[in-house]
């Protein structure tokens, strides 16, 4: 290549960069939008807020999961990240990601069905308040609703859950097998002589547990 053509080619190429540089910066300051899924147009479910990224982990704040919102939002905010996971056969597989802060759930049960795990990000850091008061199933069920099959590869873990009745019951282990709960603190904040409240509890119906 002459000396000439060199310089031509140096001279468009340090042109070109000039030019792309201002557009990359703004880029670098803009937030990433992330579609959606082919699991959540299957579940019919649309983030609420597409900056947080679904996979591999789901974080549940892409689906309107705040501190300010209501008990009901942030539970069904929940169940939308679990039931918008990717399918191994039919069923949901992999991991919802709660964040930090303290957050209202209602009472209604969160399922946790096979081959799925909920996290907190650490033992004190993610706080549920729950009204959760004993009556029906616990804040969390492991398992998922009772079928008569042994359920495999769920956990709960990473966080605290903070029961507001005396009577409220945090965790529930429903045919499962080997199903993990760790770093999970449970507290009741009644204080009362009578109380019937179960931190966790192994439920194995007809089946081993």
């Amino acid at each position: 290549m002459r000396r000439r053509d060199l310089s031509r080619t140096l001279l468009a190429w340090a042109t070109g960069s000039a030019a792309l540089a201002p557009k990359a910066y703004a880029d670098a300051g803009t937030a990433a939008n992330y579609p959606r899924t082919a699991a959540e147009i299957d579940a019919n479910i649309t983030p609420v807020n597409s900056t947080f990224a679904p996979l591999p982990v789901a974080d549940v704040r892409r689906y309107g999961f705040d501190a300010a919102v209501s008990a009901a939002r942030n539970t069904a905010a929940i169940n939308s990240a679990v039931a918008a996971l990717p399918r191994v056969g039919r069923a949901p597989a992999g991991t919802v990601q709660l964040p930090p802060g303290v957050f209202d759930v209602d009472s209604a049960t969160i399922e946790i069905p096979q081959y799925v795990v909920v996290r907190g990000a650490g033992m004190r850091a993610t706080v549920l308040k729950s009204p959760n008061d004993g009556r029906g199933s616990a804040v969390f069920r492991l398992g998922g609703p009772k079928t008569g099959v042994l359920k495999h590869g769920c956990g709960l873990s990473d966080l605290a859950i903070r029961l507001l009745s005396a009577n409220g019951k945090g965790v529930e282990c429903s045919e499962t097998c080997g199903a993990y709960v760790g770093r999970v603190y449970i507290e009741c904040e009644e204080i009362s002589r009578v109380r019937s409240g179960e931190g966790v509890r192994i439920d194995g119906g007809d089946i081993s547990s």
